[in-house]
């Protein structure tokens, strides 16, 4: 089973915008608040080709957060687990394993089985990973996101989800996690071309 939601979108410059975009696009489509139908998207978006950044974050946290991965969306694994291991944590209790990340064309995995030994995330708010998306004029923007949960193997639902239309964040807070633990994500993509004329 497949939960999908919509997140309310972050006070950025350009996201009135986009929301303005995105309003005119759930009047051709059945966009509902809090919920999307995939079948109503017509062709999707992916984002196979663009650039991708990777952060480790936690809050509640005196030091900076790490200094992002960037790698493009390819076959194969973007970042592989001993370059997420030295991401560290901006808190120095929260653990750093070494999970794969995939960052595939409508998907993120995070697969956690070449850690190299079981634990846990910090209670703290936010103790996780943020991706940002290198995106193009037009390119494709995230309408969507949620928990394959027929494919997720930890204590984690949509609900610890956030996004943007070029940003998406993943808070494994209080996750347990060992070299069984595997999470995929599902997203939903469109093109969308910001134009001023877009806005009334």
């Amino acid at each position: 089973m497949e939960k999908t939601i919509v997140r309310t979108f972050r006070s950025r410059p350009g996201v009135l915008i986009f929301i303005g975009v995105l309003g005119a696009f759930a009047a051709c489509y059945s966009l509902n608040p809090g919920h999307i139908d995939p079948d109503t998207l017509g062709p999707r978006a992916s984002l196979g080709g663009l650039e991708v950044k990777l952060l480790r974050y936690a809050t509640d946290c005196d030091s900076k957060a790490s200094v992002p991965l960037v790698a493009r969306v390819r076959d194969g694994c973007e970042f592989p687990g001993h370059q997420v291991k030295l991401l560290g944590s901006s808190c120095a209790e929260a653990p750093s394993p070494g999970v794969d990340v995939y960052v595939e064309e409508r998907h993120v995995i995070f697969d956690f089985s070449n850690v190299a030994e079981p634990g846990r995330f910090t209670d703290t708010d936010f103790d996780g990973y943020i991706i940002d998306i290198l995106r193009p004029k037009g390119g494709p923007a995230i309408v969507g996101m949620g928990v394959d949960e027929a494919m997720t193997t930890v204590d984690i639902d949509s609900g610890t989800l956030s996004h943007d239309y070029d940003h998406l964040e993943v808070n494994f807070q209080g996750v347990s996690y060992d070299r069984d633990s595997f999470v995929k994500i599902n997203l939903w993509l469109v093109n969308l071309e910001l134009r001023a004329d877009d806005v009334q």
